[in-house]
């Protein structure tokens, strides 16, 4: 794009030496420079190697991640004691149920093993 538009500023300033404005054309070479400059920063990142910041030390690790948890729990939302009653109880009637239904195969699956096998 910044050499099409060079060429453009090239054509421009051919037509404008007819006749034009030598102010226009010194602000259309403006443009075309400042339009090539993030092209060349693009091209030479990328030339370049990213290097990595320097390592923190394991003690400043350990602080940072203690730092990075009490935030994060402050940002949890802590139920209500009526909340958790509620919560703790579809639980443990879930965990019952699931447990019910599992002593029911194993008893079933048990029983025609028995019958199969014939002890």
């Amino acid at each position: 794009m910044a050499k099409n538009m060079a060429d453009m500023t090239n054509d421009t300033d051919v037509a404008d030496s007819s006749g034009g404005n030598t102010a226009e054309r010194a602000d259309n070479k403006k443009i075309a420079k400042s339009e090539e400059k993030p092209v060349k920063l693009a091209k030479q990142a990328k030339n370049k190697a990213v290097k990595a910041p320097p390592k923190k030390g394991i003690v400043t690790r350990i602080r940072q991640y203690f730092k990075d948890v009490a935030a994060e729990l402050k940002k949890v939302h802590w139920p209500a004691r009526n909340e958790l009653l509620t919560y703790t109880g579809v639980v443990l009637a879930s965990v019952g149920i699931l447990a019910a239904l599992t002593w029911v195969v194993d008893s079933g699956l048990s029983f025609v093993m028995v019958e199969l096998l014939g002890r």
